[in-house]
């Protein structure tokens, strides 16, 4: 009876083994051939508004967090001495991501106030391994989900993966010796590269937003190879 009994919990240990080996190399074949990250996160261009002479704000019609178009007066601004007044408008349709200009303030020429994030550049960009690189490719279907909206998937498209990083191995250090980071031999970090993806659509409940965090999973990425 005991035999009996030591054999079944071997064979219930072996089948939870071989489930267990399955199950991994289920996920590591799923990755390599539909790369995943959660290193990921909304961006769009930034517009920098300033004011094309110095003198004091008058008539500033927007906020932070606004919705312009583009052409819209955002402020006015005059001379001190008082004989010249300008409008100031909006260069792109977007979203003014920060602004403390005021009714009275002083600005200078040339001096940035607040940044427009324009409304038809918004993009996701997702930090892959190197490892996961040959298998993407420009023209691949991506899926993109925002922690914001986790239960809101977006559909997307790779449209450019880059092409160089920035690492700090190599600069001179104060005495113009190169700087060299200490390394272990049995780990290697891999590096990661920025993926860009455009999104097909963007519903009106997902609220642009840079910065927003976001994972990024390039899909088909062996039939989107074949296909170039």
């Amino acid at each position: 009876m005991e035999k009996g009994k030591s054999w079944l919990g071997m064979a219930l240990f072996l089948l939870l083994a071989a489930s267990a080996l399955w199950l991994m190399r289920s996920l590591y074949e799923s990755e390599m051939r539909d790369p995943w990250t959660r290193d990921g996160l909304v961006q769009a261009d930034l517009v920098l508004v300033a004011s094309p002479l110095s003198g004091t704000a008058e008539g500033v019609a927007v906020r932070s967090s606004a919705e312009v178009r583009e052409g819209d007066v955002l402020f006015s601004v005059r001379s001190f001495d008082g004989r010249e007044r300008r409008d100031v408008r909006a260069p792109a349709g977007g979203w003014v991501v920060e602004s403390g200009l005021h009714h009275g303030s002083t600005v200078k020429a040339g001096e940035a106030l607040f940044a427009l994030a324009v409304r038809d550049s918004f993009r996701v960009v997702g930090y892959f391994r190197e490892t996961h690189l040959p298998q993407i490719r420009e023209g691949a279907p991506a899926r993109v989900t925002l922690m914001a909206w986790p239960h809101r998937p977006l559909e997307g498209v790779v449209e450019s993966v880059g092409r160089g990083i920035e690492r700090s191995d190599g600069e001179l250090g104060p005495q113009l010796l190169p700087r060299v980071s200490p390394t272990f031999d049995w780990i290697r970090l891999a590096q990661r590269f920025p993926v860009r993806v455009r999104l097909k659509e963007w519903p009106p409940e997902v609220e642009l937003r840079v910065g927003l965090t976001a994972s990024v999973q390039v899909l088909e990425a062996d039939k989107a190879k074949e296909g170039r």
